[in-house]
């Protein structure tokens, strides 16, 4: 069985911050874990591309790890909080940057 995440850096319900965010400012990431809807006609994973509800997700079994680097530097990995509806993250930005993840 594939998993399905929705992420969507445009959405409030993903990223906290649309676009660039300030130095000091407090980034919230969600990653929704989608039940697994298949479209019978394509046999593929049925997207909508907008918020998930609630009961759509799943709480996730296993962990995850957001990866992330600013440019040129090494890549770090934060371990997420399990929610409800999939994963989570809050994270500080203290250094001026172009960041990856």
């Amino acid at each position: 069985m594939a998993i399905s995440i929705y992420f969507n850096p445009l959405d409030l319900a993903c990223k906290s911050v649309i676009g660039g965010i300030k130095q000091g400012q407090t980034l919230q990431l969600n990653l929704f874990l989608l039940k697994e809807i298949e479209d019978k006609r394509c046999n593929i994973p049925n997207y909508n591309f907008k918020t998930p509800n609630l009961e759509d997700c799943l709480a996730p079994m296993q962990n995850a790890f957001l990866r992330l680097n600013r440019d040129g530097e090494a890549i770090e990995l934060y371990p997420m909080t399990k929610t409800e509806f999939g994963w989570s993250i809050s994270l500080e930005i203290h250094e001026i940057g172009l960041y990856y993840y």
